[in-house]
């Protein structure tokens, strides 16, 4: 059995996409079943739990980011996994996604240049599309 054939039980309407109300408010029904990234349907690994453990009882948090060696790890997994080199020095970060992507349509288009998205989609993507002047070209 995998994890893939038993979702982790609902527990109450504390989850947006488990509770009716959220449902019918966002979709104008309840009678859906959404896909969200944020609510997933699999067990939180143990390793995850472990390290979360970790972090809370050393009792200090705050952000943190260790660039040499979460590169590293990337790297590496390219490499195993698609036998592609990827110099860790040349990785860039950033605070996040929406972060990364907005940075490179600011930089590779110009106003009105059409500009792909997948939909359905996440609505940020649309926002960070349209706000330094792209159209968005929607790909159903």
């Amino acid at each position: 059995m995998s994890i893939f054939d038993a979702a982790p039980a609902k527990t109450g309407d504390t989850f947006v996409r488990h509770n009716p109300n959220y449902l019918t408010m966002f979709y104008g029904t309840d009678q859906v079943t959404p896909f969200w990234v944020a609510d997933m349907d699999l067990p939180i690994a143990d390793r995850i739990k472990d390290a979360l453990r970790y972090i809370a009882d050393r009792g200090q948090s705050g952000y943190e980011f260790n660039s040499d060696g979460i590169f590293a790890m990337i790297s590496g997994w390219f490499a195993r996994r698609h036998d592609l080199t990827l110099n860790p020095k040349n990785f860039v970060p950033f605070p996040g996604v929406l972060a990364a992507i907005s940075l490179l349509i600011r930089e590779l288009s110009d106003t009105g240049d059409r500009v792909l998205m997948q939909v359905p989609a996440y609505y940020q993507f649309g926002k960070i599309i349209t706000l330094p002047g792209a159209r968005i070209f929607r790909r159903h």
